[in-house]
Formats: structure tokens, sequence, C-alpha cells
């Protein structure tokens, strides 16, 4: 780092937004959920930390604790689970989008009632009565991805 870095601290909230806008991908898009509201959704490299455990916690619930079914592998003829299709937990249908709406704009609670009675939280409640959709969770993360793809494809070029 250089002397001139060292000199002048910069904030953390500062930096990510100083690498955001010279990588020129988007931080963040806010939403409009009226009354004043809004929910911001991050990029995923910039999760807070609370943000990214429930993340993480609802990537690990999508892998391992949704209804399975028996398979015979058509290989080794041995038998193995595969997670059933259209997915479902406990025998109920789910929508993995909205799963992960619940997970990124609720609590640790929100998600678990969410499962058992379809609660939503209140964000989330908000964000769909604003006219929002689930899938545009991860259209926005794909656009922001796209963006940085293309920046660092322009960077290679006109090295």
């Amino acid at each position: 780092m250089s002397e001139e870095h060292d000199r002048h601290p910069v904030k953390p909230e500062q930096a990510a937004d100083q690498a955001t806008e010279y990588l020129g991908f988007m931080a963040s898009i806010t939403y409009d959920l009226g009354d004043g509201d809004t929910w911001k959704l991050p990029n995923p490299a910039l999760f807070p930390p609370d943000m990214k455990d429930r993340y993480f916690e609802h990537l690990r619930f999508m892998s391992e604790d949704l209804d399975t079914k028996p398979r015979k592998n058509p290989i080794t003829g041995e038998e193995e689970q595969i997670q059933i299709y259209p997915l479902r937990y406990n025998g109920k249908l789910i929508n993995d989008e909205e799963l992960l709406c619940v997970a990124l704009m609720g609590s640790d609670t929100d998600y678990l009632q969410y499962l058992e009675d379809r609660t939503k939280p209140e964000v989330y409640a908000k964000f769909l009565a604003a006219g929002g959709v689930p899938g545009q969770i991860n259209t926005a993360w794909q656009m922001m991805q796209r963006q940085l793809q293309e920046r660092l494809q322009r960077d290679s070029k006109s090295s």
C-alpha cells in the first residue's frame, strides 16, 4: 500500500464504493417500497455479515433440507437420494426465489416462520406490494455480474 493511503485512511463503506466505481459495477440496488421505505439489495460480494449468514444458511437449507426421494444410480446401481422437483419441504411446494427473498429481507426467525406457515417478513411483503417479484433478486445479481465481466473484458482489450 502506498504512503498516500497510509496517511489518509478510508472508511470501509467508502472503500467499497470506490472499488465498485472503479470496477464499473453496481454495489447495490435500492428498491422503493412506498411510504418512504426502501430496501437495499447489495452485490453478494458486499453483503453485511448478518445478511451473508442468512444467505449461507439459505444455501445450506436448499442443498440439505429439502424433500428427497430414492433413485437408483444408472451406472453404479446404488440407491441415492435426489431432491424432489418441483421443490418441496415437508411435503409442501416451495418457491426457491421467494425463500431467497425471505432470507435476504427477513431475519433468522422470519425464515423459520415462513417455512412453518408462509408468513412473509414485513420488508418482503412491502416489496411485493410495491410491485416487486421474487425473481428480481437473481436477475439483479446477474446484471451486476455482467457489468463486472464487461468492464474486465474492456480492460483486457485496452492493455
